[in-house]
């Protein structure tokens, strides 16, 4: 499992020996600036980005990067497909009619933006060029792209 430094940014390998088992969070301090990094642990193993810094008083948007169409995310669930009958509709055929899901997360003033590749999709979700499996869940933090299809996204909060 890989964990992002919320302070210097920096990625911290942790081996699967040292992260605790049954527990929903952990913290560590980080070799590269000694600032604690407290985590969620995943049900999977993934990448866990931190970003403590994201109020519940800001708003979260999904911009298409290439007509900068800015969707607003509630909190909750936000499916992301083709469909008319979904949060986020996009026309790129590439784009499943449903796709996956960007859920929004406030826990004690904070809000935690989760990504997840829970349908089935022969084009893929992807995060830094890596496509994402059905069972990945990613914390994104602002201005993180993902790839959705041939369709880019940014992660904006205002």
């Amino acid at each position: 499992m890989n964990v992002a430094c919320g302070n210097c940014k920096k990625i911290i390998p942790i081996p699967d020996d040292k992260v605790p088992q049954n527990k929903d969070r952990a913290k560590i301090i980080c070799p590269h600036c000694k600032k604690i990094v407290v985590f969620d642990i995943p049900a999977i193993d993934s990448t866990v980005i931190i970003n403590p810094n994201i109020k519940k008083d800001h708003s979260v948007y999904l911009t298409d990067i290439s007509n900068g169409n800015q969707y607003l995310l509630k909190i909750g669930k936000n499916t992301i497909g083709r469909s008319s009958d979904i949060c986020i509709s996009n026309e790129d055929n590439f784009i499943s009619r449903k796709h996956c899901t960007i859920e929004v997360i406030e826990k004690n003033g904070v809000l935690t933006i989760i990504l997840s590749d829970e349908f089935p999709s022969r084009n893929g979700t992807f995060y830094h060029d890596k496509r994402l499996e059905l069972t990945d869940k990613l914390v994104l933090k602002d201005g993180e792209q993902i790839r959705i299809g041939r369709t880019y996204f940014m992660i904006n909060f205002k």
